[in-house]
């Protein structure tokens, strides 16, 4: 690994002066594409941008909060549904799909409750009934 102190030696001994910058990693010479992280992906169909973008404005939805987008949202739908983004940069096709992604999110959520507490529900009164009739 190539570090500044290095590169720092390296030009000392070559005459030329020393970096006084930011320490940093320097790129390796084996290492010809770009890093970023492209393993992230949206949890819903994005059919509006690329996914940079598309990250970009899940994060920012996300950091708004979904009763912010809503009303936002709405509001874009009540005055002006003719303009084409809805918060900052983000396109109204984006924010109504986030939107229908976090209904079905929650829904699940809920459904998972639901069952976990009719689960255990139906354990307790086994247990119950198992406990009368051993008595």
């Amino acid at each position: 690994m190539l570090f500044a102190r290095d590169l720092d030696v390296d030009a000392q001994a070559q005459g030329l002066p020393l970096r006084r910058s930011v320490p940093h990693i320097e790129r390796q010479a084996w290492c010809l594409e770009e890093v970023a992280m492209t393993s992230h992906r949206l949890p819903f169909e994005n059919k509006w941008t690329n996914n940079a973008n598309a990250l970009q404005w899940n994060s920012e939805l996300d950091h708004l909060g979904v009763a912010n987008v809503r009303a936002m949202f709405v509001d874009h739908e009540m005055r002006h549904p003719n303009r084409r983004n809805v918060v900052q940069d983000v396109p109204a096709g984006f924010v109504r799909d986030w939107l229908a992604f976090q209904d079905r999110r929650v829904a699940r959520q809920q459904m998972v409750w639901r069952a976990t507490v009719i689960a255990l529900s139906f354990v307790a009164a086994t247990a119950a009934v198992l406990g009368l009739l051993r008595a």
